[in-house]
């Protein structure tokens, strides 16, 4: 897995999150948002997989 990899999985994050409704566009900005924080966490990394501190955010981060 790489960024790549993990901005597929962000973006599925952010829709299992965001509960899309066809058609709006603010919904999808945070749900682009998510995987963009997602490949740009594994970017910052030597590691191909988002960092445990990372994970424990999005744990604890509210809508």
């Amino acid at each position: 897995m790489g960024a790549g990899d993990n901005f597929n999985a962000g973006l599925a994050y952010g829709l299992n999150r965001e509960k899309l409704s066809e058609g709006d566009p603010e919904r999808w900005k945070t749900i682009v948002k998510s995987a963009v924080e997602f490949s740009t966490n594994v970017c910052l990394s030597f590691d191909n997989y988002i960092s445990r501190e990372f994970a424990a955010t999005l744990m604890t981060s509210k809508k």
